[in-house]
């Protein structure tokens, strides 16, 4: 649209105002770039939360210092591999603990048994 302000002369109007009079699609791949983003931040998030978990696991397991650091290393630097690893391992272990077997840690020493 062509607008004529008295000596000022012509100015043309521009911009998103003329795409949606003329229902065009003024930002080809805006839609894509917008999934694409949200996607990206929803991703991102996921593996946070996950890595996070992870972490609060290990920690509360205490597995020692070096299992317990390279674990941090795994989960924090492959997110959903080293979370998934640190989680198949521990069920695993908590596993072989109840059926007897040694998962390599001594039972506590303050274990006390009652026979009724």
């Amino acid at each position: 649209m062509i607008t004529t302000l008295g000596s000022m002369g012509t100015f043309a109007e521009a911009g998103l105002s003329e795409c949606a009079r003329a229902n065009m699609d003024c930002m080809p791949g805006f839609g894509t770039f917008l999934f694409l983003f949200l996607l990206t931040l929803f991703t991102i998030g996921m593996a946070l939360a996950i890595s996070m978990s992870a972490t609060l696991a290990i920690v509360l397991a205490r597995p020692g210092v070096l299992r317990g650091a390279l674990w941090f290393v795994a989960v924090w630097t492959a997110p959903l591999l080293g979370a998934g690893a640190w989680f198949l391992s521990e069920r695993r272990r908590a596993a072989g603990s109840l059926r007897g077997e040694s998962g390599g840690e001594p039972p506590p020493d303050n274990l006390t048994t009652t026979v009724g």
